[in-house]
């Protein structure tokens, strides 16, 4: 795009990276989502962020108040490769010695199911049909034995 535009790709990742914080205020929880992160915390579920949100994730996360719940939040200046590369997975994976049987990408977009599939680990993902790799939990329970993304 920066090509197609005659401008220098810092540009218009800066231009991005203005717009995206512009819109940071008017993200919202979806309704239980505090709730769930209690729970899982309660449960001693270890939980990380994934997400292609850059340096404003962790002002959002304190906004929203939910930013003690994760060990660990990648954004995209973390420095890998954007999903569906799992790259970011498995540094998790590595660094936290995280079983893959009982490790869950739950997100929102067929990209994330794509980075689960790509790192070998289940998906959640409630806006994506169901088959053999993204997994629609009806009870909580199935989740007190898993690490979450």
């Amino acid at each position: 795009m920066a090509k197609q535009q005659r401008l220098k790709s810092s540009e218009l990742k800066a231009f991005f990276t203005e717009e995206q914080q512009k819109r940071d205020d008017k993200i919202e929880l979806l309704p239980f989502a505090k709730e769930t992160l209690q729970w899982g915390k309660e449960k001693g579920i270890e939980q990380f962020m994934y997400t292609h949100k850059g340096a404003s994730t962790k002002a959002v996360l304190a906004e929203l108040g939910i930013e003690g719940y994760f060990t660990e939040v990648l954004t995209s200046v973390s420095g890998f490769k954007r999903k569906p590369h799992p790259q970011g997975i498995f540094y998790l994976l590595e660094k936290y010695a995280l079983n893959k049987e009982h490790t869950y990408y739950i997100g929102d977009r067929r990209l994330d199911v794509e980075v689960a599939e790509n790192a070998g680990i289940q998906s959640i993902n409630l806006v994506q049909p169901s088959s053999s790799i993204n997994q629609k939990i009806e009870n909580l329970w199935a989740l007190t034995q898993l690490n979450c993304f």
